[in-house]
């Protein structure tokens, strides 16, 4: 291949930027489909055309510690499978075995906990850094709405696995969450039906816990599919570039691999109790990341936090359209908005967990938390105008 053609096929043309001669939507979807990047391991000038940040920061390591935490929790549940019982008389004895008895059971299901806690902090903390960034313009609104999902996968996958322990605790839980989608949705929903039909009133049936079994493990598989397909496409895409390098440092990969290790060996995940029906654990203790939504829901009921919730997702997934600033960089109201989120989630877990104040009194503190961010990051954004304005200004006084 001539030289110049053979530069013109490695470096990327920014000029096109989204810009596919396939008809559409055919051309709108192989763009964004090409410009996906779960983990970070598209080559530099690729991530740049795509609108996605660089990986030469810091943060680039975020989507490769999330890949090494991937592989140890399917690595970690394919252990579990093997020693787990999905019996109303043997799931509890059986995760008490794999614990104790099954030969680095103690590490499957340690690995197994922490590894998917490590995932659901660093997936945040890469939606965050694309917020900052605004790197879920065109053509990367695939690649924002698939890190959105990966969080909601992560925690529906992290829920069924809590149930599965069979503790009080996960029972109780369980039974509050079905009891509200039956109470707040009418009947109409899947949660709802699952409720009724399937969980007791203080428990669950084995049809339940066979349901709660079998989706966890479909959710392993879904995203096993999409996460090594991805990855082979990736790689046919790139197969000899000399920026691409899927390969883990392994600076990343051994603290990931020896730190969730050494978190499992000294603090077993804690198993609780058999189910009784005479004692209800008091808080309910689930999973860290459902607690500041379920303590909001106890403040201002039910409906009102499943309408809220679903809000906020319906506008996470509208983004990369809502946002029509073309100045490029950060924007303040954005800015503020992610400070104002990050402030409630730990305002409301903390509020659950580690003290305790009156619902009107922390439910007013997040009103006014999330007020001034409106007014500041607005107030910001006035004196940031729109480039497509400033340009249109110098070409008036010319």
């Amino acid at each position: 291949m001539p030289e110049d053609k053979q530069e013109i096929h490695e470096k990327p043309s920014t000029g096109n930027r989204g810009i596919s001669l396939k008809p559409r939507p055919a051309g709108w979807l192989v763009d964004r489909f090409q410009s996906t990047d779960l983990f970070d391991f598209m080559p530099r000038w690729e991530r740049i055309r795509a609108g996605l940040p660089p990986v030469k920061d810091p943060g680039g390591l975020i989507g490769k510690a999330m890949w090494i935490s991937f592989l140890l929790i399917i690595i970690s549940g394919i252990g579990l499978a093997a020693g787990y019982l999905p019996t109303k008389t043997g799931a509890f004895q059986s995760v008490l075995e794999i614990q104790s008895k099954m030969p680095f059971g103690w590490w499957f299901r340690g690995v197994h906990k922490y590894a998917t806690d490590l995932f659901i902090i660093l997936a945040v903390i890469r939606v965050i850094r694309i917020m900052y960034r605004r790197a879920y313009r065109a053509p990367a609104e695939l690649t924002w709405i698939r890190s959105l999902a990966c969080i909601g996968v992560v925690i529906v996958a992290g829920f069924t696995g809590y149930l599965l322990v069979w503790h009080s605790e996960a029972l109780v839980t369980g039974t509050h969450a079905a009891g509200a989608g039956r109470h707040t949705m009418g009947g109409l929903s899947l949660l709802a039906w699952f409720g009724k039909d399937t969980w007791g009133e203080f428990g669950l049936s084995q049809s339940g816990l066979s349901f709660a079994y079998v989706l966890h493990i479909a959710l392993g598989f879904l995203a096993m599919f999409v996460a090594f397909y991805w990855l082979t496409i990736t790689r046919i895409k790139f197969p000899r570039h000399r920026e691409y390098n899927p390969r883990i440092p392994r600076a990343i990969g051994w603290s990931v691999f020896v730190g969730l290790s050494f978190i499992a060996l000294i603090l077993p995940p804690p198993s609780g109790g058999a189910f009784d029906i005479a004692l209800h654990p008091h808080p309910i203790l689930a999973d860290w990341y459902l607690l500041g939504f379920y303590n909001l829901a106890s403040i201002i009921g039910w409906p009102v936090a499943i309408f809220f919730m679903a809000v906020f997702v319906l506008f996470m997934l509208l983004l990369p359209w809502i946002d029509c600033w073309k100045s490029p960089g950060p924007r303040p109201l954005i800015t503020s908005l992610i400070v104002a989120g990050v402030l409630s989630i730990i305002l409301f877990t903390g509020n659950y967990v580690l003290w305790t104040i009156p619902g009107g009194a922390i439910l007013t503190f997040f009103l006014v938390v999330w007020f001034i961010a409106i007014v500041v990051g607005s107030l910001l954004e006035l004196r940031y105008p729109d480039q497509k304005t400033l340009r249109s200004g110098e070409v008036s006084k010319r």
